[in-house]
């Protein structure tokens, strides 16, 4: 089965690619979290050197303010290499005639529509 014009296979390979570009331009990881006083907003944060280099800060007042820097600090750049590397294996499965590869592991395509942008409300 096919995405668009790409094979599975080669969807799966993108989404790999494109997860290296963004980590390889964003703050290298581990990110961590914390709120440095009471009333502030929790920031994302990553060690730089001697000091802490900011890397996002959540403030919404919606209630989940702080499961928001959590899940940033956890998927930060860091787990893009180890991804990419799953998502190449299941492109070498995928491309050794496994061509309802996508209705055994509609999971796995999914998570690469969604790094490359393809599935609507993903960010790209």
């Amino acid at each position: 089965m096919s995405t668009g014009e790409r094979t599975t296979a080669e969807t799966l390979l993108a989404a790999a690619a494109r997860l290296r570009e963004i980590a390889a331009r964003a703050t290298p990881g581990p990110w961590d979290y914390d709120r440095f006083e009471e009333a502030a907003p929790w920031e994302v944060i990553a060690p730089s050197g001697d000091d802490l280099e900011d890397v996002a800060v959540c403030s919404a007042e919606n209630g989940r303010v702080e499961a928001n820097a959590w899940w940033i600090a956890t998927v930060h750049p860091g787990i893009a290499e180890p991804l990419a590397q799953l998502l190449e294996i299941e492109a070498a499965t995928a491309r050794v005639g496994f061509e309802d590869y996508e209705d055994y592991y509609p999971a796995t395509v999914a998570v690469a529509r969604l790094i490359l942008g393809e599935i609507p409300g993903a960010a790209s």
